[in-house]
């Protein structure tokens, strides 16, 4: 087993230059000299019939996390702006889930990041062009694998016959790629357990600030806000509608360029709506969000319907309104798709950086 695209430089985020190549099998990869990453992968081999199957499965996300954090201090020391959001979470506490072979996406979001004194922490995500079958099953089990629809129906009659008190939705991710979001967030997840901080914010690769001029001020108002119940907090986050008029957003606190809402949904029904592209979690609520997984459906939808819409029987109230808070810029909504009819709606303080980054979705 060797290590691959070990790629770590002393560079600054003002530069962020690629600086190295790695060389394997004579095939040449090019991989960006960042000090903020851990997870790179790891090439296994293993032999299968017609051949040997190539494994790029990550590494453990917590190996070299002090060193990480030392050179994010670094930087931040000998930046001119330092982000209330590491007020909050802490040096080394915005990972950002990124491609190991796209370090072009990190380069690009990074830069956007600077402005408002952020410094992600690149954790390399699970690449599922070429992550093993058991790797990816760790974050979401496959829907065409033989067995899988069978065992998340079963979990879901288990749940209901258990009082309702959890949920298993779907039959399966619906690709490879599904696969490896969720998997990506699961190691994220356990890497915000290892930390040291409360809270943790986990980012995809293309978000980025709304309003990055008035950005910082605005967080921190908000975040002085936050109720003391919350455990997830939400920066980014979209809604499935038909017209953007449809869903509900109710404000629970109006701080100026931001608002804090802890009810999300259509009519009187809650509704947490998905999207992953950037949230805050607290370490408490951990066990409980990466005991979801696997999920037998895309990673919103999992956390979404296995979690925040789960129906608490002793209260009355769904989980998400108990834990969940999403903070908005006002008039954030984008009505955007391809469907002329069922369209998402994206809110929150964060934006997918759509224009310059296509979705690795597909």
């Amino acid at each position: 087993m060797n290590r691959v695209a070990n790629c770590v430089g002393l560079v600054t985020l003002a530069t962020l230059a690629v600086l190295g190549h790695t060389q394997h099998d004579g095939q040449k990869e090019d991989c960006a000299a960042q000090p903020y990453q851990s997870g790179a992968s790891m090439l296994q081999s293993s032999a299968q019939a017609g051949g040997i199957f190539r494994s790029c499965d990550p590494a453990p996300a917590q190996e070299g996390l002090s060193l990480v954090d030392y050179h994010i201090e670094s930087t931040l020391r000998s930046s001119r702006a330092f982000s209330s959001l590491h007020e909050v979470v802490g040096v080394g506490g915005v990972v950002m889930i990124s491609l190991e072979r796209r370090p072009e996406r990190f380069n690009h979001t990074s830069r956007k990041l600077a402005q408002i004194g952020i410094v992600p922490h690149r954790l390399m995500a699970t690449d599922g062009t070429c992550a093993s079958s058991k790797q990816l099953s760790q974050g979401c089990l496959l829907e065409e694998d033989e067995g899988t629809p069978g065992w998340c129906l079963a979990q879901r009659e288990k749940f209901l016959s258990e009082g309702g008190a959890r949920n298993k939705e779907g039959t399966g991710c619906q690709s490879k790629i599904e696969q490896a979001i969720a998997d990506s967030h699961r190691r994220a997840l356990e890497l915000a357990q290892d930390r040291d901080h409360e809270w943790t914010a986990i980012f995809e690769d293309d978000s980025v600030p709304v309003r990055p001029k008035r950005w910082n001020r605005a967080f921190q108002r908000a975040w002085a806000r936050v109720p003391p119940t919350a455990k997830v907090v939400r920066l980014s986050w979209c809604m499935i509608a038909k017209n953007p008029t449809e869903a509900t957003v109710q404000t629970l606190t109006d701080v100026g360029d931001f608002r804090l809402t802890q009810w999300t949904g259509f009519g009187s029904d809650y509704k947490a709506g998905g999207c992953t592209g950037a949230y805050v979690v607290h370490r408490s609520v951990i066990p409980e969000l990466l005991a979801l997984f696997p999920c037998c459906c895309a990673v919103d939808c999992c956390f979404e319907h296995d979690l925040f819409n789960r129906q608490e029987l002793e209260s009355g109230q769904t989980k998400g309104e108990q834990i969940l808070v999403s903070l908005d810029a006002w008039g954030s909504n984008v009505d955007v798709g391809n469907d002329e009819h069922v369209r998402p709606q994206f809110m929150g303080i964060m934006k997918q950086d759509r224009g310059a980054l296509k979705s690795t979705r597909i």
